[in-house]
């Protein structure tokens, strides 16, 4: 049996629509940003039959999502960057870095605010140029080291060693 591909939409009316490939189903729009949605992940690490995740962020709310879409888990809304998101990826099952307009990453642990912490954000990062972040990407060398690749404005071009030590404790 082959795996179900999906993909996601985002636009500017502020919601996502998800494509099944194999059946040609569309979702219902589904709803939470208050602006465009600029970019979309789904979680392919360690991928659960019980919870698809996927990863939105949008301009005008700064504040990154997470959704649960396969087990109707609803959605989890993270901490809020100081301005516009353009970027996220998945750094692990439980942990997301965005990247926003004034050159702030920000990685957080969907683990711990599952626990009702009150806050997601684990590590706040300015990046050295301070341009904004248009793309992030990660390069895992094993399970707990990886590069954060942050693409920014003006060509510039960063590379974050990442270290994941246990939950909220991130260096980089």
């Amino acid at each position: 049996k082959s795996e179900t591909c999906l993909i996601a939409t985002g636009s500017n009316d502020k919601s996502i629509r998800i494509f099944r490939a194999d059946t040609g189903e569309v979702s219902a729009p589904i709803k939470g940003h208050n602006g465009t949605i600029r970019c979309m992940k789904f979680c392919r690490i360690n991928p659960s039959k019980s919870s698809q995740l996927l990863a939105s962020v949008g301009s005008g709310d700064c504040c990154p999502r997470v959704w649960e879409l396969s087990s109707g888990g609803g959605c989890k809304v993270l901490d809020p960057h100081p301005s516009t998101i353009h970027a996220c990826v998945w750094i692990s099952r439980e942990v997301l870095a965005t990247g926003c307009e004034n050159g702030v990453v920000i990685i957080h642990d969907l683990l711990i605010f599952d626990q009702d912490e009150s806050s997601s954000a684990v590590k706040s990062i300015q990046t050295p140029s301070s341009q904004p972040v248009f793309s992030l990407g990660y390069i895992g060398i094993t399970n707990k080291v990886g590069l954060l690749v942050v693409g920014c404005g003006k060509g510039y071009m960063h590379i974050i060693l990442i270290k994941q030590k246990g939950p909220r404790n991130i260096e980089s």
